[in-house]
């Protein structure tokens, strides 16, 4: 019995990731800073660093999922 997985499941994957990782870097990273009229733009904090940094993994993880699947799905094709 030859088992195969639907490359669809790997697109899907890779698109949720790519946007659920867009989505956490901008609205968790970038967008909580808070403007202070006599400092001006307040320093990042550790947990905006790390929705950023975490946000933009998911992203390279799933750009590299879909073209990796795009690439295997050229060489069976």
């Amino acid at each position: 019995m030859n088992l195969e997985i639907p490359p669809i499941l790997f697109y899907a994957l890779g698109v949720m990731l790519v946007g659920f990782g867009g989505l956490r870097a901008y609205f968790f990273g970038w967008r909580k800073r808070e403007k202070n009229i006599d400092e001006g733009l307040m320093p990042r904090s550790r947990d905006q660093k790390r929705h950023i940094m975490w946000g933009i993994i998911w992203v390279i993880m799933g750009l590299f999922l879909l073209v990796s699947t795009l690439n295997a799905q050229r060489r069976l094709g």
